[in-house]
């Protein structure tokens, strides 16, 4: 089911953030900056941060990065066309993490939380507030947002897709609002991805690939374990990546890709 394309070894790079977008992948250069590379993880750009910088979450579109960095209580925006970057402070004691990308224009992007709330960023004027449901952007909403409430999913994976999961004392339930899916990861994982109908649990030790209702469990190679992942779809082919950083030296990392 799924097949190893190719594979690279980085060293002196403590890799811990990765996104996919298209034919590229961003990942973190340490804690000053960014690079861009192909999908033969050659560099085709980089970006300079001038402050340390610490990714809790990040969201990729097409050559923006919206960056959230929790020990500097900020977000940063940057355009790799623009070869620019904005900070937008965040409140004392703001708490809240990020689930996913609602919409992202050239000035603003909107998010929703893990919880079903909504915050806007707004670049041009550098402020964040909480702001209603927009529109019919999330179709799923509604259902999702009934689910939980009635104990039927206790998480959210994806609520633009329509994906929960439900916890266990051994395994994690996945369910589809939109088409009544379900299917089962080990409760080793410590983050649940969906994207593009692809599901995985990936944890340090192992990553479970679910996609059409196929199983493929993927492991790292000795002396390694896992620490990011991500895919995305080029020329119509689900591609995945696999972040593996040596446990001994977390500056060097195996980037490994994937094809379904």
């Amino acid at each position: 089911m799924v097949k190893k394309l190719c594979e690279h070894c980085l060293e002196d790079n403590d890799i811990y953030f990765v996104k996919t977008e298209h034919d590229k992948i961003f990942i973190n250069d340490n804690y000053q900056g960014l690079f861009v590379l192909d999908m033969k993880f050659n560099c085709i750009d980089h970006m300079q941060m001038d402050d340390e910088l610490f990714i809790y979450e990040g969201f990729v579109h097409d050559e923006e990065v919206f960056l959230h960095c929790a020990e500097n209580n900020c977000i940063i925006y940057v355009s790799f066309k623009k070869r620019s970057k904005k900070i937008v402070n965040l409140p004392n004691g703001f708490m809240t993490s990020f689930n996913e990308v609602v919409r992202w224009t050239d000035k603003r992007v909107d998010l929703i939380c893990g919880n079903g709330r909504f915050y806007r960023v707004d670049f041009m004027d550098n402020k964040i507030h909480k702001v209603s449901c927009p529109d019919n952007s999330l179709p799923y909403y509604e259902a999702l947002c009934k689910a939980m409430e009635q104990g039927g999913i206790d998480h959210v994976i994806n609520w633009k897709s329509g994906y929960g999961y439900k916890k266990r004392s051994d395994r994690f339930d996945l369910y589809s609002v939109r088409d009544g899916f379900t299917g089962e990861l080990d409760k080793s994982a410590y983050h649940i991805y969906e994207k593009d109908g692809v599901l995985a649990g990936v944890g340090e030790e192992k990553i479970e690939v679910l996609y059409r209702a196929q199983k493929t469990v993927l492991t790292p190679k000795r002396g390694y374990y896992f620490i990011g992942f991500d895919g995305t779809t080029v020329d119509e082919e689900k591609i995945l990546i696999t972040i593996q950083s040596d446990k001994e030296n977390c500056k060097k990392n195996w980037m490994i890709l994937y094809k379904i």
